[in-house]
């Protein structure tokens, strides 16, 4: 989980979504992604098979490796975004979410909690958060990667309040990955933000932050 100070209908300027069977993911026009306002805060998401290189130019807020190699950057645009890009190891599924916020609405970026894990052939994952946000109205983002499916899974519920984002998801084999993104304006100050995610296939490896 992660918490920005601001509304949420006005804090989300854009966000877009890719995911691929290759040797690097990116998100661009053809994605929907229009080139961010300098200023402005970005978070990219990744989540794969394969090892992925790191961002240049964005500051990681959360990595995780085992199954699968997932992360969370954050970087405050210079106005030059229009394509954004990922690249792995190697070929293999990967997906990339990208969310712009409006800095003028956002005013900071905290980290709210850890990377979680499992390992369990689950339909649902509780993305939970050790640190408290500071106000009523700061805006949560809770994201879920899934590794190992044999059957793409299809988002099928976020609890308390969340919305979903976006859901980007590849591969057909065992070695498939997904992610799912969410968030809500807290109501009350120090709010937990604690939400499960449900989806309609097994999976077996989760990491939520």
């Amino acid at each position: 989980l992660a918490a920005c100070d601001g509304p949420l209908m006005a804090a989300i300027v854009q966000h877009a979504q890719n995911a691929v069977d290759a040797a690097s993911v990116s998100v661009g026009s053809a994605q929907g992604w229009a080139t961010p306002k300098a200023g402005n805060i970005l978070v990219a998401i990744t989540n794969s098979d394969a090892v992925i290189d790191s961002l240049t130019g964005w500051t990681s807020r959360a990595h995780f490796l085992s199954d699968q190699d997932f992360w969370v950057y954050e970087k405050t645009a210079v106005g030059t975004e229009s394509t954004i890009s990922a690249a792995l190891s190697s070929t293999d599924n990967a997906t990339l979410t990208v969310i712009e916020l409006d800095a003028s609405v956002v005013d900071s970026f905290d980290l709210a909690s850890a990377v979680h894990s499992a390992n369990s052939n689950a339909l649902s994952f509780t993305v939970t958060s050790a640190t408290t946000t500071g106000a009523a109205g700061d805006l949560i983002l809770a994201i879920v990667a899934l590794h190992g499916h044999s059957v793409l899974p299809t988002l099928t519920s976020w609890d308390n309040s969340f919305t979903a984002l976006s859901t980007s998801q590849v591969g057909a084999a065992a070695a498939g990955v997904t992610g799912f993104v969410a968030s809500r304006q807290t109501t009350a100050a120090a709010a937990t933000g604690t939400t499960t995610c449900a989806w309609d296939q097994t999976a077996d490896n989760q990491a939520a932050f």
